[in-house]
């Protein structure tokens, strides 16, 4: 053994063992060379050297038998875990949302049954009082108190950039740390769980096992997924969700933020609730393009078996991938009877299988503030000036949307029992007006415009002046401008309108008002437009003591209120055409003038054909 004594001795004593083993394969070799019929045999009952493989690949991969919570519900392992843990989850647990805005308030329960004959969908509105009929002008009224319900078994992501990272499958939450927000994952060593992927043209195996699971290693999981999915644009099919929401409540409910307990912000959302005028629809766009699931392991969430039973203890069990588009519109109309109108004839109690959004495109007087927000895609905040650019651009985003660029916009949790956690939504009660014309038939004016031509002496900065709309051939005016059918008072324009430029002037309905705000109202004995002595405050321009306002044209429209039966009513009058113009010639111009306190009536009839002035 001196030969080997400046080796090291782990390297003497490996020689040592090896020496011999080697001396007995080649024995073992020659005998098998010399019986050759023990050859086959010997192969089959031998066995690989336990060294010679990893230890990591001794187990095979195999594809799960169970993927998603629909089937393991199915299976005796639901049975057994819906025996071992049900009671840590023993009753429905109610959270309330209220809204300072507008003191509307809206509540939710958690809880892994429904209630008892009701079935999962869109929000559905109940009358909850007694409904009142009122006049209103040239309306008839209905006034209703409604509450809206909701039951569903998804929680809709409203915000992509401060969530997704939270929405994995095979994650673990409380009820309180799903909805509150912070995200309070469940702590605790865990047994290997499996991801599963519904996307069927894959470029490997749709699933994905996962060991040590937690916020890390399961996204990695989902991303090793996602590098499977094609880099296609996905066919799917997608669904609108249209709202008219009258608070805050209820527009909460018809985007289920309050139900996540996170995403769009409300804050401002209803600061224009009061102003009756107002109409907020809401457009919720959903494309789903495929699911990523999630179910019990074998063995078990935890490995300390107390964890799992924690009380209101689930977990994500499907996660949606799509496209969705989160847009609120303000639509605001030039009266309450309008907007009211508008509600009546658009949607009912607000809720719409489609996106008709050419109804509120059509009349130039209604005035449309956007705000959307895209969750995958391209992402992003979208800019639309309509409803009917913010519909191009949805159907944009939805045509070019990859399966790549696909992001959480919904998910499901499960108990730890293995039940789908479900939530069921109540706003509190609250008032829907809805119009429909007096008369049943006419169309009614949603506002009416007059086009001014100057001539060569425009009108002051500060002069005033008063402009009605009066049924009838007649000249004169009520005292009371208020009493006119449509008016436009505009005491101190702090505008001054310069010589031979065009100015237009939009009239109102007046408050006061006891007719019917329809055509047939004019088209019985026509109408007169009827201008007041301007009034000037002498000096209000410096060196000008009285103002003189040369007219040369004037030229009325008369907007209609789209309804089922025309959804696209045309004008009447404008620059185009004879109707409602007068053109008044340089020789013959109409001459308002502070000085002599003057006044005229220019007078259209039945038909909307000028018919002169004095």
């Amino acid at each position: 053994m001196k030969q080997f004594s400046n080796l090291p001795r782990p390297f003497v004593f490996l020689r040592a063992i090896l020496l011999p083993a080697l001396a007995l394969a080649w024995c073992t070799g020659v005998l098998a060379q010399a019986k050759p019929a023990a050859k086959s045999t010997a192969k089959l009952v031998t066995q690989p050297p336990a060294a010679s493989t990893p230890a990591a690949t001794t187990k095979l991969e195999v594809a799960p038998l169970v993927r998603n919570m629909e089937e393991y519900q199915k299976t005796p392992a639901y049975v057994k875990r819906k025996a071992a843990y049900d009671k840590s989850t023993p009753a429905p647990v109610v959270n309330k949302y209220s809204f300072k805005d507008d003191g509307s308030s809206l509540s939710i329960t958690l809880d892994k049954k429904l209630p008892a004959g009701q079935l999962v969908g869109p929000p559905t509105s109940n009358t909850s009082g007694k409904t009142k009929n009122e006049t209103s002008g040239a309306y008839e009224c209905t006034v209703t108190p409604v509450v809206l319900s909701a039951n569903s078994n998804s929680f809709l992501n409203n915000d992509y950039s401060g969530s997704m990272a939270n929405i994995v499958p095979g994650l673990c939450y409380t009820y309180a740390n799903l909805t509150d927000g912070a995200w309070g994952q469940q702590p605790g060593s865990r047994y290997r769980t499996q991801l599963s992927c519904t996307q069927p043209n894959m470029s490997g195996n749709s699933y994905e096992y996962v060991s040590n699971p937690d916020q890390g290693t399961l996204q990695n999981g989902v991303n090793e997924l996602f590098k499977r999915v094609p880099n296609t644009t996905g066919n799917e099919s997608f669904f609108y969700q249209i709202s008219l929401a009258q608070t805050s409540a209820a527009y909460s409910l018809s985007i289920g933020a309050a139900a996540s307990g996170y995403g769009v912000s409300l804050a401002n959302t209803y600061s224009t609730s009061s102003q009756s005028n107002h109409v907020h629809m809401t457009i919720d766009a959903t494309k789903t393009m495929f699911s990523i699931t999630s179910t019990p392991p074998d063995s078990g969430f935890y490995k300390d078996p107390k964890i799992e039973a924690t009380p209101y203890l689930s977990f994500i069990s499907e996660v949606q991938y799509g496209v969705r588009v989160l847009a609120n519109a303000d639509l605001t109309f030039s009266s309450e009877q309008e907007a009211d109108q508008f509600k009546a004839s658009y949607s009912g109690f607000g809720f719409s299988a489609s996106l008709d959004i050419n109804y509120g495109s059509v009349s130039s007087n209604v005035q449309t503030t956007i705000n959307s927000y895209i969750i995958g895609g391209p992402g992003g905040v979208s800019v639309a000036y309509s409803l009917k650019d913010l519909k191009a651009q949805i159907e944009k985003v939805f045509a070019t949307c990859t399966y790549k660029q696909a992001r959480p916009i919904k998910y499901k949790a499960s108990t730890m029992s293995g039940d789908v956690l479900n939530t069921t939504s109540i706003t509190d009660n609250f008032t829907v007006r809805t119009c429909i014309p007096a008369d049943g038939g006419s169309p009614t004016i949603s506002s009416v415009m007059l086009m001014l031509g100057q001539g060569s002496d425009g009108k002051e900065t500060h002069t005033g002046f008063i402009m009605e709309i009066v049924p009838g051939m007649t000249a004169g005016t009520p005292g009371d401008p208020e009493e006119c059918m449509f008016v436009s008072v505009n005491q101190n324009m702090n505008e001054a309108y310069t010589a031979n430029s065009t100015h237009t002037i939009t009239f109102r309905p007046g408050k006061k008002y006891k007719g019917k705000l329809d055509v047939a109202t004019l088209a019985k004995s026509g109408g007169h437009v009827h201008i007041w002595p301007i009034g000037y405050t002498p000096g209000s321009t410096p060196g000008v003591s009285y103002d003189v306002w040369d007219i040369t044209q004037l030229s009325l429209v008369i907007n209609l209120n789209p309804s089922p039966a025309n959804p696209n009513p045309t004008s009447i009058g404008g620059l185009s055409g004879t109707k409602l113009m007068w053109s008044l010639g340089q020789q013959n111009q109409l001459v308002l003038n502070s000085q002599q306190e003057n006044s005229y009536d220019l007078y259209f009839d039945a038909n909307f054909m000028a018919q002169g002035y004095k």
